[in-house]
């Protein structure tokens, strides 16, 4: 029996601002995870989702609706635990609430309710849902995310405990994309940056603006981030992300009446469409 162990999943994570976390969540289910446990797992086995199944406690009917498909097609291959945390918890009226108890009635989950004072153990693995962590053979492991929803340091995967011998390992994704930041300090510095699948956020030197502000742009266009920061030796601005501007006609403000240089913007733009 193997116990595989991973929180935050967060159904509705920005669904409305950014399309595209909710295909990375949906592509990790279909394309690995449940073809991982499919052909890895036992029916005897028991997938433990310690909180943060939504992203918030107020989930919309979009993320019930994916989380409900995903969490029903896992519970006809292994056992699903959901363990109730702060972060699914919900003060109304007088009385805690949890988002998890929506799945009460699934066949083959299991809904934990929060309790500072429980101590949830397998075996010899004890879970500390206070601080996210697993207890196991003297060492503590942080519960791994399932992918990287922002530009943070932490790492992604599955925790996989073998019961039979208590070995375990983190299994890393390496499936889902990764968010990666670079600073841009000179023109030089675009060329270094490698896309591949990975999300890539900039940090960009505000003095190369002053420089060549069209010329900045038009990389930028080319690396087509998911946020950028200006900053420079006193401050820093704010966060943009590009969904939220429109950088081409801002390239094209930059531009002005320049008919040479808007013409080699005109085909960057076409080959970039192809």
């Amino acid at each position: 029996m193997n116990l595989w162990i991973i929180k935050n999943i967060k159904f509705g994570y920005r669904y409305t601002t950014n399309k595209s976390i909710r295909k990375n969540i949906l592509e990790y289910f279909d394309d690995y995870l449940l073809d991982l446990i499919s052909s890895k797992g036992s029916s005897d086995d028991k997938l433990i989702i310690v909180g943060g199944l939504f992203s918030n406690t107020n989930p919309s009917i979009i993320a019930i609706s994916d989380a409900t498909n995903y969490l029903t097609k896992l519970s006809k291959i292994v056992k699903v635990v959901l363990i109730s945390t702060p972060n699914d918890i919900r003060f109304f009226d007088g009385n805690n609430y949890s988002t998890l108890d929506l799945f009460n009635n699934i066949d083959n989950i299991e809904v934990k309710p929060y309790d500072k004072n429980d101590v949830i153990s397998y075996g010899d693995c004890v879970i500390d849902i206070e601080n996210s962590v697993l207890k196991i053979n003297d060492n503590e492991v942080i519960i791994p995310n399932i992918i990287q929803f922002d530009d943070d340091s932490e790492k992604t995967g599955i925790f996989i405990n073998r019961m039979s011998d208590n070995k375990y390992t983190i299994l890393n994704n390496k499936f889902s994309p990764k968010h990666i930041t670079y600073e841009i300090n000179s023109f030089d510095d675009f060329k270094i940056i490698e896309k591949d699948n990975n999300i890539i956020h900039l940090i960009v030197n505000d003095a190369l603006s002053e420089e060549n502000k069209t010329r900045l742009n038009l990389e930028i266009f080319k690396i087509n981030p998911s946020s950028v920061k200006y900053k420079n030796e006193k401050n820093e601005k704010n966060i943009k992300l590009v969904e939220d501007f429109d950088i081409i006609s801002k390239i094209y403000n930059t531009i002005g009446e320049d008919s040479e240089v808007k013409k080699q913007f005109d085909k960057i733009l076409e080959i970039s469409r192809k």
